[in-house]
């Protein structure tokens, strides 16, 4: 469960505090955001080269080559 500040917590911060925990915010959500686009990229990549992948590995050389590790 995420705790609530309330107005009057918030309001008996220093304006000093108040700002390093905007920055705080700040920080957390660009990590986030950046996080979700490396996320994003790392599946863009992935399906990309699905394709090619599959015509080196779906073939009858390469399931007999691996046949022993099933």
């Amino acid at each position: 469960m995420i705790e609530v500040i309330s107005k009057q917590e918030w309001q008996a911060l220093t304006t000093h505090a108040q700002q390093e925990v905007r920055d705080f915010f700040l920080f957390i959500k660009a990590k986030y955001v950046n996080q979700q686009q490396v996320d994003t990229d790392r599946f863009d990549t992935m399906a990309l080269s699905e394709q090619a992948l599959a015509e080196d590995w779906l073939n009858p050389d390469e399931d007999q080559a691996w046949s022993k590790y099933k």
